[in-house]
Order: structure tokens, then C-alpha cells, then sequence
């Protein structure tokens, strides 16, 4: 099970690296740069990240940390659009009350993400800026080690995030904060959505 989801990933990277490609080939007709601003460019991207899950106001669970890899692309100039693809690891470690028995829940789940935001560079020089960034995020669960997970939480999320960055050259800094939200399977776990807050410290690289 675990093999094929690697593959869904290896298939979903290459889509993007195709799509991301073909438009680097007009890169040369949309780059009219001329004090280090950029029109189009693409990279890998990898950040660390620590998560906690929000079933109801009165639980949270402690913070776990994991990891994102994947592909960015980003067109514009001060004002720009950055869509990403991305696998995701996150682990859970939480007790839960479930048919009255107190249910240690410890799981990691792998995730494909798919985020879609938006930035400005508020100082903007020749080789640095600063930027800040939102946008929306949408998630879906590919596989999980739980089975309770898969009876709790549905697979697929929605969500926000928003946070600064600095590009240096062309490395990219990004610190954000996310929140995503599903739908739970069962009733008697929460009455609205499952909130997942994950607060992401991330590295790319521009070609």
C-alpha cells in the first residue's frame, strides 16, 4: 500500500515538473527584468514543520513535528502567484475518548498538498527582498499507519496559510503559519470541523 502512494507522489512531481517546464520556456520572453525583479521561476522547496491537532475548544493536542517536499513555481514581480505541489509527513500523538475507553492515538500520515498563494514584496532590492504571503491550501490524505485515523478524520482538508519570507539570491526563506480543516467521520469526536495548526519553516531554491 505504502509503495503505491509513492508512486501517486513520483507521478503527481512529474506532472508539475512537466507543466512547470513547458512554462519555463517562455521564461525568456516574460523575464524584462532589470533591477533584479523576476517574472517567472520555479524550484524545489523542503521545510520542517510542527503540527497539533483541534477537535474541540476544550482539546489540543501537543505539538509534532514533520516534513514537506516538493516543487514551487512563482510568476510575477512585486505582486506575485505562487502555486505549489507538495508531499507531506505529519505525525499525531494524542489520547481521545472513544466508546468510553481512554484511546492513545499515535499515527504518521502522508499527505499530497496542493498550496495556492499569493505575495507582495514590501522591500524589494537587486538580489534580496522581503515578502509577506497568504493564501489557500488543499490537502488530501494518501495513506496512514492509523486505522482510527481513517475512522476519524476524512481524508481530504481545506485551509489557509500566511506568513513573511526573504529571498537571498536565489535561495527563499519562507516561516507561515497553516490551519486546515476536515470533516470528521465520527460525531461524537466533534460537533464542527478537525482543525490540524501547523507552523512551517521552509527553504527553496529558484532556477
Amino acid at each position: 500500500m505504502m509503495s503505491k502512494s509513492f508512486r501517486k507522489i513520483a507521478l503527481l512531481l512529474l506532472l508539475f515538473i512537466g507543466v512547470t517546464s513547458s512554462l519555463s520556456a517562455s521564461s525568456s520572453f516574460l523575464n524584462k527584468n532589470k533591477r533584479g525583479a523576476e517574472s517567472f521561476s520555479l524550484g524545489p522547496k523542503a521545510s520542517l514543520h510542527f503540527n497539533r491537532i483541534h477537535f474541540n475548544e476544550n482539546f489540543r493536542s501537543s505539538f509534532e513535528p514533520g516534513f514537506e517536499l516538493g516543487l514551487f513555481m512563482r510568476v510575477g514581480n512585486r505582486f506575485y502567484f505562487q502555486p505549489e505541489l507538495l508531499y507531506s509527513f505529519r505525525s499525531f500523538d494524542y489520547n481521545l475518548m472513544l466508546d468510553e475507553i481512554n484511546t492513545n492515538i499515535e499515527a504518521q500520515s502522508h499527505y499530497v498538498v496542493l498550496p495556492l498563494g499569493v505575495g507582495i514584496k514590501i522591500l524589494n532590492g537587486m538580489d534580496s527582498n522581503l515578502r509577506i504571503f497568504g493564501g489557500a491550501k488543499l490537502g488530501y490524505r494518501i495513506s496512514t499507519n492509523s486505522e482510527y485515523v481513517e475512522q476519524l478524520m476524512n481524508p481530504l482538508e481545506i485551509g489557509y496559510e500566511v506568513g513573511f519570507g526573504i529571498d537571498i539570491w536565489r535561495l527563499t526563506l519562507d516561516f507561515g503559519y497553516n490551519a486546515f480543516y476536515s470533516k470528521p467521520e465520527r460525531k461524537e469526536i466533534s460537533d464542527g470541523a478537525i482543525c490540524q495548526s501547523v507552523y512551517n519553516l521552509g527553504i527553496g531554491f529558484k532556477f
